[in-house]
């Protein structure tokens, strides 16, 4: 599976999250935390349904997990709700249409939003987080990857360049 450098980190963190709280396995709300800690892009979507790092960390350091079927992947023992997330997000990257190789965060944190049982389900559903508007939040991301602006920039940019050419 290949992931951009940013997914890549937030999976790094999300492993040494379950070292430090003792959990036997990397789980899909580790890797809520995970994309937390990266701090850049979708990060912002989650602090917009009301989520912070410290939220996260306090109930990761007072739940008992469930216990889920593990795989070993580079050396990390990933939960099988984390494994369904990093599936599901292959299968949003391929049905992108955008050809994309690499799976972002972006990818990770809609597929995580789609769990329909796992950790993070249950952390989600505890803070009363609504999916569907983190879904909406992301789709717009995915749809329109550029901040406010810099599409139009980058459109006038080109268009100049053109006419420069001409």
């Amino acid at each position: 599976m290949r992931t951009t450098p940013q997914c890549s980190q937030a999976i790094e963190h999300a492993y040494k999250a379950a070292l430090v709280f003792g959990h036997p396995s990397i789980s899909s709300a580790h890797l809520l935390l995970g994309i937390l800690t990266v701090g850049r892009g979708v990060a912002k979507v989650l602090c917009n349904v009301g989520l912070t790092r410290e939220v996260i960390e306090h109930w990761l350091g007072t739940q008992s997990l469930p216990m889920e079927e593990t795989k070993a992947i580079e050396s990390m023992i990933f939960g099988s709700s984390a494994l369904a997330a990093l599936s599901r997000a292959e299968q949003l990257r391929d049905s992108g249409g955008h050809h994309e190789k690499f799976i972002g965060t972006d990818h990770l944190l809609l597929a995580i939003s789609y769990e329909d049982e796992g950790v993070a389900k249950v952390f989600l559903d505890a803070h009363h987080v609504d999916r569907n508007k983190m879904r909406q939040l992301l789709l717009a991301r995915l749809n329109n990857p550029y901040p406010a602006g810099v599409k139009e920039l980058m459109d006038n940019i080109d268009r100049h360049l053109n006419e420069f050419g001409e």
